[in-house]
């Protein structure tokens, strides 16, 4: 859809100041004008500069090198090199020589270097051009021109300008003559559609192009010259045609003697403002640039006026020279394209002449240039002149001429002629995408042949030829789709073309239809444009729109080959509806290269801004018809047997250019001996290139006479030339009596490998012979023959087995067998028929034979082995193999008995030499190979060849539980039996305090047999746990490391399931898992803490514990619960050290008499109970007192002393093995105080009193000492001896026995704990 024109501008798109030379300021002050006020209708083409010219213009020199075909011979061949087209790849070496490359004058210029391809030798030339490049132009895009034959690939500095190395890599790259130029390639933003500028660098630059020259097809040329070019913006100005965007220029000049600040420069046209900018400053003598940008909407003239300051913002010293006018003219072309008879009529290879006038109706000096479509690649056509330079006003004339090939069949044509003004402007909006841009989804059938379609169409005429008829009803909108049909998206082929790939593939000649629905919203928006019809395909298409013909040349020329585009076909929106439309296209494929791709593409003409839709001419050729014929016949004499008929074939070929029909007539010059049955009567349709075929059916008369002759005479008419056209042939015919030269054919049949020393021979006469009535089915006597091997390589004589007479020459011989009981076994017998007919004639059958049969009565051996081998065995597959000596050997059957049963065949007839067999039970297997020759002996062993036992059932037996607590130096293990025949011991060491902390390490330590106990040294302080791993016979062990058992649940809460072997508990945590189905169930640590998906596990009983659902999980009844677990046999801990005593026993005598005993827990953690013990004397046994449970702490007992003496306190701790500690005790004196001495104890002779009185001074000395030192008692002190001690020495410091508390001791007998109170005697 074309785009509106309207006004807008844009503001000061650059301001640079320029300092002129000036000899003297034109005034005083600041003084502004306008120096120039221009446009551009192309700034963003611009104009050319050439920065490496062509060879033709000044022989630019080049490196170059020849090259071959790079097919990997490069031995034999000079192949290209890689990286040629790097910037800095190495041609120091090559040669040097000027452009153009080429062998002939070509397009009006001559070589500079000689380029001669011979015999596919150099059809390679490489050149390579280093240039300067300053980047003084500041260009705005670039431009390589080619001329060249016949491909080539460019590149600049590295980068791929376009790779036309093939036809198919891009559009038109293929060039059968040079031109300046072929190709024209200026960068657009597009892949491959030019050199970029922003490729070009400052300094040293490469072009280096590849040219490559065809030699298929016996193209003698080789051609190669190109130019750069970049083009660089310019403000010359061009015929301004509505509709162009203009940039309006407006140069400022400051021609004072002062800086001008702060103006603005203005734009008007036609007295309206188009935009204005403003200038900060400008110099003396100074200029500034301000662009505007316009949209003319109106054709004529148009006033525009530049004004400097028109606010006079500035004072200037004059100020009348501040504006500057222009009028500038927006014109507009236009053409009318007329032909002096635009119906010429005449035959194929005539010129066919259009007198064409092109009048310039528009406004603008023009160049038009003149174009053909709708002719077919195989005419030869000229436009002279192709461009005409018309004033407005003028007129000017140019020639058509056409000249169809001899091909082209009678009808009529069109051809579509189309002039283009050089002004002429366009945009484009895609209406349906192409697949190589968007994968566009077709729908699309195919036939199985490039002869067979899958609609009906006439071959023979053109769709507008009254004899034409067409199945398009797959052309409609509501076409109900078969299962021929399938959507997939474009392109569609069988290979890619260039740089695009199929997306579908199509492979095999057919026909192949698409069809694809697009939408139209609004069909308004494609008034006054027109559309293309743009199609890639191989080879022949018609191609429709809304079933209507777009473009058709289904059966034009010789066809094409794919390329982005073929067919690029013009016609008006009148075809389109608004809504739903349908593009259908049948494409025919011979040549075994499959494409098609289609785009739709809107196209809007600027001239329709002015009302003028360029169309092109219609001219119309119609050819005449031409008709001719050939008259042939395959074979024109023919001698006839005897008593039968025969057909002559008549063939007519179409040697014109339009259908056409045929009569046959036929005389007989011999109606005695001949007679013509029938011949061809009916008319006879043929199209151009093809034929016709009449039959004639003749037969003899009863009575023909011995080597008679007749002769045809046929004459055929073409029934639709206006001019008599008639041709004629003459056949011949004539009896023929065969003689019996033919010598009876037979033939001995016996298997060629029989297992039997007697064996049918058969014989049989060949059956063409016997249908033969003329000269065969006459054998009347056949005699069989045989020999056997001499054993040396020979054979013995011939000797004659039996002969068979045939009963009467009516009944000659056909077939007959017998048996042959003369075998041996290991010997070759030959046997060979001889026949002998009715005329005598004997089949010769000398120094060859019929057939040969080898006896053989021996059946093969056969050897089987097994992996793994044994009579007892432990595992679940076998890996059965065998193999026989015998040299015809057919096959084998292994077969296989469990248990004794019935043999079942797990391979029959195989020439497999191995199975592999998987064993599902435990049980006897057996196994064997029957082996089969060719001859049908088969060897059946007696005996099974394989016998194993398989047991891989775990042997059972357990190790004896030992005591859970020993103090032993060793333990006995003892296995039970049960079925193993050995076993191995392993054990995990721990010591006690890390039993809940660390992992378990396993350690072997002996293996045994089966009867065989072990006494193990154990140490103190330390747990074994030991494993019992049983062996039986077959090698099956038992893993303690993955024992698995099941359990059924019935349904009621509290269930149980004991395992047999405890589980492993390692780090606190049971190698154990349980699962309820596929669920596993989680672990509880806690008894009471147990969720409903959990269990608990008492390591102790070894005992699963489930619940009751809301507190443990719950199996339900019959519900299978799975247990895996790692474990153990038995397990024992060594305790023989023990407990440590109680520690800070106390014993204090309270006021009320009794002793209040006291003292800290045992260190040792086994200790289970603690003693107090009562005596009166040291060496007394004493009275248990009590037994208190071990608890940690502090523990008291209260104990009424029983009379008044000396009693001894006691207590020991008791360990879990019963082990004491060392005692500890205390001592309270109740003995009443000492009574005065009497006489009678002084005659006892004791010098009691000094006694006494020493006794009071030391004693009163040592109270009075102790008073005024000691501290406050807390307690009433009982009179203790031997009291142990509750710190221990840290060095310097105390540690506190009960609590660990380490401090500094103060200074006396008796100290305090600082943590927990602990009253005592420091240590000792």
């Amino acid at each position: 859809m074309r785009k509106t024109p309207r006004y807008s501008f844009a503001v000061l798109v650059f301001a640079f100041l320029l300092s002129l030379a000036a000899s003297e300021a034109s005034g005083e002050g600041v003084d502004l004008t306008i120096t120039s006020l221009d446009y551009t209708n192309d700034f963003e083409t611009g104009d050319p500069v050439t920065i490496v010219q062509s060879g033709r213009d000044a022989g630019t020199v080049y490196k170059y090198n020849f090259y071959d075909d790079d097919d990997d011979d490069c031995d034999q061949q000079s192949c290209i090199p890689e990286n040629w087209y790097a910037k800095n790849f190495d041609d120091a070496i090559w040669n040097s020589g000027a452009a153009p490359f080429g062998n002939n004058d070509q397009a009006g210029a001559s070589p500079g270097t000689m380029w001669q391809t011979e015999e596919a030798l150099n059809d390679h030339v490489i050149i390579r051009h280093h240039f300067t490049y300053n980047d003084e132009y500041d260009a705005i895009s670039a431009t390589l021109n080619l001329a060249y034959n016949n491909y080539y690939v460019a590149y600049l500095n590295g980068n791929l300008i376009r790779d036309c190395y093939s036809y198919q890599n891009n559009n038109n790259c293929y060039q059968g003559d040079a031109a300046y130029w072929n190709n024209e390639l200026t960068y657009d933003g597009g892949s491959q559609s030019g050199p970029n500028q922003d490729w070009l660098v400052e300094g040293d630059n490469v072009l280096a192009i590849l040219g490559r020259d065809s030699t298929w097809g016996g193209d003698p040329d080789q051609w190669l010259d190109v130019e750069l070019v970049v083009n660089v913006q310019s403000w010359r100005e061009k015929p301004i045609i509505l509709g162009d965007d203009l940039w309006l220029r407006v140069i400022t000049s400051n021609v004072g003697n002062e800086t001008a600040e702060n103006f603005s420069v203005t734009l008007e046209i036609e007295g309206e403002e188009l935009g204005n900018t403003t200038i900060t400053e400008l110099a003396p003598n100074a200029t500034a640039e301000s662009v505007f940008y316009w949209t003319p909407e109106a054709l004529g003239d148009f006033n525009l006026v530049a004004f400097a300051d028109a606010g006079q913002d500035v004072a200037e010293s004059d100020e009348d020279n501040n504006t500057l006018n222009r009028t500038i003219h927006i014109g507009f072309y236009a053409y009318n394209l007329t032909v002096e008879s635009s119906h010429v009529v005449g035959n194929a290879t005539e010129i066919f002449r259009y007198n064409l006038t092109v009048t310039n109706e528009g406004d603008v000096e023009d160049n038009f240039t003149l174009s053909a479509s709708g002719i077919f690649y195989n005419w030869d056509w000229t436009l002279t002149p192709n461009v005409l330079h018309l004033q407005p006003g003028e007129s000017g004339n140019a020639t058509l001429e056409i000249v169809p090939d001899r091909e082209t069949l009678a009808g009529n044509y069109s051809v579509f002629m189309s002039a283009r003004s050089q002004y002429y402007s366009e945009f484009r909006e895609t209406v349906v995408q192409s697949g190589r841009d968007n994968e566009t989804e077709w729908w699309w059938a195919h036939s199985n042949s490039s002869n067979t379609r899958l609609y009906y169409c006439t071959d023979n005429d053109e769709p507008d030829d009254p004899d034409y008829e067409c199945d398009i009803s797959w052309t409609e909108l509501d076409f109900d789709y078969d299962d021929n049909w399938t959507l997939n998206p474009a392109p569609f082929g069988d290979t890619d073309i260039g740089n695009v790939d199929n997306n579908t593939v199509w492979q095999g000649n057919s026909y192949a239809y698409f069809r694809h629905i697009f939408t139209i919203e609004n069909i308004s928006a494609y008034e006054g444009g027109s559309l293309s019809l743009n199609t890639a395909a191989n080879n022949y298409g018609t191609y429709y729109l809304n079933s209507q013909i777009v473009f058709n040349d289904m059966r034009q020329g010789q066809g094409h080959t794919a390329n982005y585009w073929n067919d690029e076909t013009l016609f008006g929106p009148e075809l389109l509806q608004e809504g739903e439309n349908i593009l259908a296209s049948v494409v025919r494929e011979t040549g075994n290269t499959q494409w098609f791709d289609e785009d739709v593409v809107a196209v809007f003409s600027q001239s329709a801004a002015w009302d003028f839709v360029p169309l092109p001419l219609e001219l119309e050729m119609e050819i005449l018809p031409t008709y001719n014929f050939s008259l042939s016949a395959p074979i024109g004499n023919k001698q006839i047997p005897d008593d039968t008929n025969y057909t002559f074939e008549i063939w007519i070929t179409n040697l014109g250019n339009i259908g056409d029909t045929y009569e046959m007539v036929v005389t007989l010059n011999d109606t005695y001996n001949f007679t013509i049955l029938n011949y061809t009567t009916t008319e006879m349709h043929s199209v151009v290139g093809e034929g016709a075929i009449g039959y004639i059916n003749v037969t003899m008369r009863d009575l023909i006479e011995e080597d008679a002759r007749g002769g045809f005479n046929v004459t055929v008419i073409s029934r639709n030339s206006t001019e008599q056209l008639t041709k004629w042939i003459e056949l011949t015919a004539m009896l023929y009596i065969v003689p019996d030269t033919l010598r009876p054919v037979t033939e001995a049949i016996t298997d060629p490998l029989v297992n039997s020393t007697s064996f049918q021979v058969g014989w049989e006469v060949a059956e063409w012979y016997r249908l033969d009535e003329v000269i065969g089915n006459d054998t009347l006597v056949v005699t069989v023959e045989y020999r056997r091997d001499n054993g040396s390589g020979g054979w013995e004589e011939w000797q004659v087995w039996q002969v068979f007479t045939a009963e009467d020459e009516d009944n000659p011989l056909g077939s007959g067998s017998g048996t042959f009981s003369l075998g041996e076994d290991g010997r070759s017998f030959q046997f060979r028929a001889t026949g002998l007919d009715d005329d005598g004639l004997l089949e010769d059958k000398t120094g060859r034979n019929d057939t040969e049969t080898l006896v053989d009565t021996t059946p093969p051996t056969v050897a089987v082995s097994s992996d793994p081998a044994g009579a007892l065995l432990s595992t679940d597959y076998l890996e059965l193999s065998w193999e026989s000596s015998s040299s015809d050997l057919a096959g084998y059957d292994l077969q296989h008995s469990f248990d004794g049963g019935a043999w079942e065949t797990l391979l029959a007839d195989s020439l497999a030499t191995r199975y592999d067999y998987y064993i599902t039970a435990d049980g006897s297997h057996a196994f064997r190979v029957i082996a089969s020759d060719d001859a049908g002996n088969r060897d059946v062993p007696d005996t099974p060849q394989i016998s194993v036992v398989i047991d891989t059932a775990a042997p059972t037996g357990m190790l004896a539980p030992l005591e859970p607590l020993t103090g032993a130096l060793a333990v006995t293990l003892l296995p039970s039996q049960d079925n193993a025949t050995s076993y191995n011991l392993s054990y995990a060491r721990i010591a006690e305090e890390q039993l809940l902390t660390t992992i378990w390490a396993w350690q072997e330590f002996g293996s045994w047999n089966a009867t065989q106990s072990h006494d193990f040294d154990v140490d103190d302080g330390y747990a074994y746990f030991f494993r019992y791993t049983p062996v039986d016979a077959a090698g099956n062990v038992a893993d303690r490391g993955a024992l698995t058992a099941s359990y059924s649940g019935d349904g009621g809460p509290g269930q149980s399931f004991q395992l047999p072997l405890p589980a492993i508990v390692q780090q606190g945590d049971p190698q154990l898992t349980v699962h309820a189905g596929l669920t596993e169930l989680g672990r509880s640590d806690a008894p009471g803490m147990v969720l409903s998906s959990q269990f608990y596990y008492d390591a102790a009983t070894a005992t699963i514990q489930f619940g009751n659902g809301a507190s443990g999980y719950l199996p339900t009844e019959g519900e299978s619960i799975t247990i895996a677990w790692s474990g153990y046999d038995t397990a024992t801990l060594v305790d023989r050290t023990p407990p440590t005593a109680p520690r800070s026993f106390q014993l204090t005598l309270a006021p009320d008499g009794t002793a209040q005993l006291r003292f800290l827990y045992s260190a040792s953690d086994d200790v289970v109970e603690y003693r107090i013990i009562r005596k009166d004397s040291p060496n007394a046994t004493g009275d248990l007192l009590a037994t208190l449970a071990a608890s940690e702490g502090y523990l008291t007992h209260v104990d009424q002393p029983p009379g008044e003496q000396l009693w001894i306190y006691r207590v020991v701790a008791v360990d879990r093995r019963g082990l004491l500690s060392p005692t500890v005790e205390a001592t309270v004196d109740l003995t009443p105080a000492v009574q005065p001495p009497t006489d009678s104890d002084d005659e006892a002779g004791l010098p009691l009193m000094p006694l006494l009185a020493g006794a009071v001074l030391v004693l009163g000395g040592g109270a009075a000492a102790w008073w005024f030192t000691r501290k406050p008692p807390v307690a009433a002190a009982p009179v203790l001896t031997s009291v142990a001690s509750p710190f221990t020495a840290a060095g310097a410091e105390l540690a506190c026995d009960g609590c660990g508390t380490v401090f500094a001791p103060d200074e006396g007998e008796t100290l305090h704990c600082p943590g927990c109170g602990q009253v005592g005697p420091p240590p000792s």
